[in-house]
C-alpha cells in the first residue's frame, strides 16, 4: 500500500480518538534517549509470555504509542492499529511501532502488555521512569511520537500527538532522509 494510502487509513481510523487529559510530562523534540535497541530493552508478548527481543535491522525511525491498561481511548486506538499496522510496516520498513506503557509501576506495565498481545513490540516494562525514559506523557493517553535512530541514540523529532499527524511527519522525515542529519550529542 503507498504511503499516502496508509495515511489516510490511518487517519480515517483514528478520526473519533480521544485523549485523556492528564498532568504529565513529556519527552521534548530534540531529547536524546540511550540507545534501547539492544536486548533487554525491548520485549515482545507471546501469549503470556514478555519475550526480549530487538528492532528489525531496516529500522530508522520508531514511534512510541503512549498508552495505559486503564485508559479506554487507548484501547479504542490500539484496536485500530492493529488494523492498520501490517500496512505500516509493509509501506515503510523503516518504521517500528513500540508500545510505551505509562502504567503506574513494571509490574503493571507488564501485565498490560501480556494481557493486549500487540503484534509490535514494547519498551522493555522495567526501563520505562529510569531518566531519560520518562514515566508519564503531557496531555494524557493515547499519543505517539516518533524517534530517529542514531548511533547515539534516539532522538525525538516530533511532540507527542494523534497517530495521523505524527505517522505523516515520520514518512515525511523519512522521504527526505534526514538520518544524517541528526545533530550529535
Amino acid at each position: 500500500m503507498p504511503i499516502a494510502t496508509t495515511i489516510r487509513a490511518i487517519s480515517s481510523l483514528w478520526g473519533g480518538a480521544l485523549l485523556l487529559i492528564t498532568s504529565l510530562t513529556a519527552v521534548p523534540v530534540g531529547t536524546r534517549l540511550d540507545n534501547p535497541g539492544g536486548r533487554r530493552r525491548i520485549v515482545q508478548a507471546q501469549g503470556y509470555r514478555l519475550l526480549q527481543s530487538e528492532l528489525r535491522p531496516e529500522v530508522e525511525l520508531v514511534i512510541f504509542f503512549y498508552s495505559a491498561s486503564w485508559c479506554t481511548p487507548c484501547k479504542q486506538a490500539a484496536k485500530a492499529l492493529r488494523q492498520t499496522y501490517p500496512d505500516i510496516i509493509t509501506a515503510e520498513p523503516r518504521v517500528e511501532v513500540l508500545t510505551y506503557s505509562v502504567d503506574f509501576s513494571a509490574d503493571a506495565r507488564a501485565d498490560y502488555l501480556r494481557a493486549a498481545n500487540y503484534p509490535w513490540p514494547a519498551i522493555a516494562p522495567e526501563r520505562i521512569g529510569k531518566a531519560p525514559w520518562p514515566d508519564s506523557i503531557a496531555g494524557g493517553t493515547p499519543q505517539f511520537q516518533a524517534f530517529a535512530i542514531s548511533e547515539q541514540g534516539w532522538q525525538a523529532i516530533t511532540t507527542p500527538g494523534d497517530a495521523p499527524t505524527v505517522f505523516k511527519a515520520a514518512f515525511t522525515f523519512l522521504a527526505i532522509d534526514n538520518t544524517d542529519t541528526i545533530a550529535a550529542p
